[in-house]
């Protein structure tokens, strides 16, 4: 089944990003940490602000490309992907796929 990417949520896709930085953000505080520690350098300050920071700016990053996928997407007509069915009965592999409302008849 093929269909076509055409527009994301902008939200959504700000809070996907901000929770990938920010898990990223936790995977890098430890070696962040044992930096400080090994050159005896005072930041932990600076490593707690990181941790606000990153996911904050994930978010941002997501919300701006996002915006740019929407207004490239209305140019080019998105992104087309092919989707693969499993686990149904081949009897049943044969029934049309799903057509958003509001989609061209002639797109699918």
């Amino acid at each position: 089944m093929k269909v076509k990417l055409r527009r994301l949520g902008i939200l959504d896709t700000g809070k996907l990003v901000a929770v990938i930085y920010g898990l990223i953000s936790l995977l890098l505080l430890p070696l962040l940490s044992l930096a400080l520690i090994i050159t005896q350098k005072e930041g932990a300050g600076r490593t707690m602000l990181m941790l606000l920071i990153y996911p904050i700016l994930g978010f941002i990053t997501g919300v701006i490309g996002a915006v740019i996928y929407n207004l490239a997407a209305k140019i080019t007509g998105g992104i087309e992907m092919t989707f693969y069915e499993y686990g149904r009965k081949r009897s049943q592999q044969g029934v049309a796929p799903y057509v958003a409302q509001g989609a061209p008849s002639g797109e699918r």
